[in-house]
């Protein structure tokens, strides 16, 4: 079977577009309702890497995505916590506080990657036994 590469790299581009763009889009339309609430919140980026890291943590830790979800909902809601409180309460600058957020969410989840997940053995990401293994991407 001959398969055409320019159109296979047609599709596999066109693929990890979509998948590339719907985290981005979805943040996007947050910030579009928060700006017409009246809040700039400029800090969903750093809101969705911290619940991102502790998505992947936990589910390598416990192998259950519920709680994995959880935990992601719980870290993101911290996080426009923390930008809630330095806003409102100390009156800083809504920019500066989601600019300080979205520094601290990629120092700080870059550090704990290292420290947590470079420990992580093989047998800790493998895919659950339930999944079918060609469906189920493996780390290198």
């Amino acid at each position: 079977m001959v398969v055409n590469c320019r159109a296979s790299g047609i599709a596999f581009f066109g693929s990890r577009t979509i998948v590339t763009a719907t985290p981005r889009t979805l943040a996007a339309l947050g910030g579009v309702m928060a700006e017409r609430s009246g809040v700039v919140n400029i800090a969903m980026e750093g809101m969705m890497l911290t619940g991102a890291f502790f998505a992947v943590t936990l589910d390598v830790a416990t192998h259950n995505v519920l709680i994995a979800v959880a935990a992601s909902m719980i870290a993101g809601g911290l996080m426009a916590l923390i930008h809630a409180v330095v806003s409102i309460r100390f009156r800083a600058d809504q920019i500066v506080s989601g600019f300080a957020i979205n520094l601290f969410a990629g120092g700080v989840t870059g550090f704990w990657r290292h420290r947590v997940l470079s420990h992580a053995t093989p047998a800790q990401w493998d895919p659950p036994s339930h999944l079918p293994n060609d469906t189920v991407a493996r780390p290198q």
